[in-house]
């Protein structure tokens, strides 16, 4: 592509307002382009205002793109332009749901702290050296718990392994998080582990009436959740995930305990 043609793509794409598809470059050509990517592959700068002159036929030619989730932008090609794709649209709701779960369970666990005198501000830094986690389960439990006093990563580590062996001790079933985990911050584990928590302290504690002896903390709320929302039309609580995305659920929820 001659320099030309380089310099006029450069002033169309910051005098332009685009809608843009991820943008290859350099440039394929189209049997190649067709051959990577399929019969999807779409020729062309799309957009308005801007540009004219020589060499906008090999401007146009000189972006292509494509429906999928590659990325390869040139560094004048502002990212702002481009247009979000579903995994971004994804990740979004899910660092949303992971935010409101921090802030959910920091306010429940900071409610049994408080018993003790201690408090926690960011969910995944304050559970590191495991002290907060060991002082949660004696609260919970009523039981007191050693740990280890110093404050070197070894010390970290032993004292959120006594909060997991004593987890593991009464029966709580803890899938792929380890010692480390926790000390490190890792943010889905960390949530996970005080969900844990919260179904077996909260929530296995808890009759419901029709329950089964041999039923899980997760299981009973299930049927309590259907006992609660059993008079409302069209609606149906079978699990967790599906029976929730239209909002209903939590609206009969909210109507009957409001």
């Amino acid at each position: 592509m001659s320099l030309r043609a380089l310099s006029h793509l450069g002033r169309r794409l910051h005098s332009t307002s685009y809608i843009m598809c991820p943008v290859i470059w350099p440039p394929l050509e189209g049997g190649e382009a067709r051959r990577r990517f399929g019969d999807q592959t779409r020729w062309g700068v799309r957009g308005g205002g801007g540009g004219g002159g020589g060499g906008g036929a090999e401007a146009g030619e000189a972006t292509r793109s494509w429906r999928g989730s590659d990325l390869l932008v040139p560094a004048g090609v502002p990212r702002p332009l481009l247009s979000p794709s579903a995994s971004d649209q994804s990740r979004g709701s899910g660092d949303e749901r992971d935010r409101v779960q921090k802030k959910t369970f920091t306010k429940w666990a900071n409610k049994h702290l408080m018993k003790v005198r201690k408090h926690i501000n960011d969910l995944y830094e304050d559970l590191r050296d495991g002290h907060n986690l060991i002082s949660l389960l004696e609260v919970l439990s009523g039981i007191k718990l050693p740990r280890e006093k110093g404050r070197m990563r070894f010390h970290r580590l032993q004292n959120v392994q006594i909060a997991l062996d004593f987890l593991k001790q009464r029966q709580v079933k803890l899938v792929n998080i380890r010692n480390d985990d926790i000390t490190d911050g890792n943010p889905k584990l960390t949530l996970g582990l005080i969900w844990t928590i919260i179904l077996h302290f909260q929530i296995s504690d808890i009759y419901i009436s029709g329950e089964s002896g041999d039923m899980s903390a997760k299981e009973k709320l299930l049927l309590w959740t259907q006992k609660v929302t059993a008079g409302y039309t069209g609606i149906k609580c079978t699990n967790f995930s599906s029976c929730w995305s239209d909002g209903k659920m939590f609206n009969a929820l909210i109507h009957r305990y409001r």
